[in-house]
């Protein structure tokens, strides 16, 4: 480089020439624009209506209640940052409710400690497509009517058995995501698919068949004339597994599926999600509508959503949305573009 000399007359030009060398000569470390903070997000996989088994306790067969409860469970996907540069991490989590409506807090099922989801069949009508996750602590066996439904629910839940998911960062481009066809704020009601509940018969049977070998052995062990005068006297006893309990009756009313105020997006690979704003970074639920997707005005319109119309995914297990935009020209052009 080259040598510069220079002389200062007193102590005012000393510091103006120190100042003017401090921000032309001499060399400042330049930060990196570290780009936005990166903000956690939750997707929304699946949700929907399944039956749960009781758990078992050690000489009783079920801790309390029906031997099989209806839950609404529901499958979401959390997005945080890795502890390694450029990773995100990614962690399943999977809870029932009483209802889509419940207040309560839901119950977690750790899929982090499962092993694997395990399918079957079983005997109980309305349960017999069966799925099972097998943890350290307990072994949660899940069902339904539907096989369909079962083999959707077994297929996501063995995505995110086990540990968290760990990716590398990717930009936008270089990920094949679904991208925005059309989107708007709007009320949206969703009318879940509800399954029908098990009867008392079925559970009765089903109850019947579960016997243990022990308590067969001792029915034959009763005479005949024993056996008769027992069943005079014993008048017929509620089902095993039908009766009340703590997590038993769902007598409780429901609250009816009121409207919410969400940002509705139609994606191009044939879903339509719900949003909590127009970042779109937490989904709160999405369908997928299927070829053969349905969507028009109500036939009978509801006071102050006169406007609404309905979407009606192809497969017959799935939920269907009431949308209520700010118009009717809205409603129409939402159903033209669902239509197409």
């Amino acid at each position: 480089g080259t040598l510069l000399r220079m002389r200062a007359v007193g102590q005012s030009e000393m510091r103006q020439l120190l100042s003017t060398l401090n921000v032309n000569c001499i060399p400042t470390k330049v930060v990196e624009d570290s780009g936005p903070e990166f903000e956690t997000t939750t997707s929304l996989l699946k949700k929907g209506w399944l039956f749960k088994k009781s758990e078992k306790v050690a000489g009783i067969a079920y801790s309390r209640g029906k031997a099989w409860q209806r839950r609404w469970f529901i499958l979401e996907v959390t997005t945080d940052l890795g502890s390694e540069e450029g990773t995100v991490v990614k962690t399943g989590k999977l809870t029932y409710y009483h209802s889509p409506n419940a207040s309560k807090e839901g119950v977690r099922i750790p899929l982090k400690e499962a092993m694997g989801v395990k399918s079957g069949l079983g005997k109980t009508k309305g349960t017999e497509h069966r799925l099972t996750l097998n943890t350290p602590n307990r072994e949660w066996e899940l069902g339904s009517g539907e096989e369909s439904t079962a083999k959707d629910w077994a297929e996501l839940l063995s995505q995110w058995v086990g540990l968290p998911k760990v990716e590398r960062m990717q930009r936008p481009s270089q990920v094949g995501e679904a991208s925005m066809v059309k989107a708007q704020w709007m009320e949206v009601r969703v009318d879940v698919y509800k399954p029908d509940e098990i009867s008392d018969e079925e559970l009765s049977r089903s109850n019947t068949i579960q016997k243990s070998t022990s308590s067969l052995s001792r029915t034959f062990t009763l005479s005949r004339r024993k056996k008769s005068t027992k069943e005079v006297e014993e008048p017929a006893g509620e089902p095993e597994g039908a009766g009340g309990g703590e997590e038993g009756d769902e007598d409780e009313d429901e609250d009816e599926a009121a409207f919410t105020w969400v940002y509705v997006a139609l994606m191009s690979d044939g879903t339509i999600r719900q949003f909590e704003n127009e970042s779109m970074t937490t989904e709160l639920g999405r369908l997928k509508l299927g070829y053969l997707v349905q969507a028009a005005m109500l036939d009978e319109p509801i006071a102050d959503f006169e406007h609404a119309f309905r979407v009606t995914p192809e497969k017959a297990t799935s939920d269907s949305w009431v949308c209520c935009p700010d118009s009717s020209q809205d409603s129409l052009d939402w159903i033209a573009v669902l239509k197409a």
